[in-house]
């Protein structure tokens, strides 16, 4: 038997089969982080935004191969109605974020519990799902394929770009193994292109809001592969109404 959630589910449209090579590297306060790559059967969703810059936000498609990061809820957070609507809130707004250096969100998901489980084993590729359970999987009727079965919760997850880069402290430390500084230049750049990123979120994401990363630091500073700068771990933004600010 399906327990019964709430209608956010439709807005979760990807599944775990749908990335495959899936590797556990760390926790969150309720959710678990994974690294992998787009399997074949994931669907080419695309998020074109602008960025504050004036340049298109070019938020990649899912293609295959792609290498993500997936946040999954955690199994105690699953009959946690709170926890499902700040989840979801989440969504909402690292889908609403649009700018050329912050990590870009690239879609969501819901699975079942025991899918992503077998999906975040060692052999990933081995859990096939039925064409039903695919039914279920892309936010059809859950309903008909849960005859006779367990109570099944679903799992919600979120899929973010993945830095191929490096990071700033990574950066700082070969540097200083070096005996070497970074280079006025380069610094003045990532001090720059940061500036542009915490003046959207506090200034240009909404007239009548203020969003707060809350932990910037050279961990949470990243570079993809042509060395690009962006604001990572947006996960934590804190959302503040001006309305409230100016009480």
């Amino acid at each position: 038997m399906l327990v019964k959630q709430p209608d956010i589910w439709r807005r979760f449209d990807l599944a775990c089969v749908d990335f495959k090579t899936w590797k556990h590297f760390t926790d969150g306060s309720n959710s678990h982080i994974y690294k992998a790559k787009c399997a074949p059967s994931v669907l080419s969703l695309s998020h074109s935004t602008a960025s504050h810059s004036g340049g298109e936000g070019a938020r990649r498609a899912l293609q295959p191969g792609l290498k993500v990061i997936i946040k999954a809820l955690k199994d105690s957070e699953l009959q946690n109605p709170i926890a499902l609507k700040e989840f979801d809130s989440e969504r909402e707004l690292l889908a609403s974020i649009r700018h050329a250096n912050i990590l870009q969100f690239l879609g969501s998901g819901v699975d079942l519990c025991d899918g992503l489980k077998k999906a975040s084993g060692d052999s990933p590729q081995s859990s096939k799902p039925s064409s039903s359970e695919r039914g279920v999987y892309r936010g059809n009727s859950m309903q008909s394929m849960l005859q006779g079965r367990a109570k099944i919760y679903p799992r919600p997850f979120l899929v973010l770009e993945r830095l191929n880069g490096g990071s700033l402290a990574l950066l700082l430390s070969q540097h200083q193994q070096k005996n070497t500084r970074l280079p006025p230049l380069r610094a003045l750049q990532i001090c720059q292109q940061l500036v542009l990123a915490v003046d959207y979120l506090h200034n240009h994401f909404h007239r009548d809001a203020v969003l707060i990363h809350r932990d910037i630091k050279p961990d949470n500073i990243g570079f993809d592969d042509q060395g690009a700068f962006l604001l990572s771990n947006v996960t934590i933004l804190l959302y503040l109404l001006c309305s409230l600010l100016m009480v």
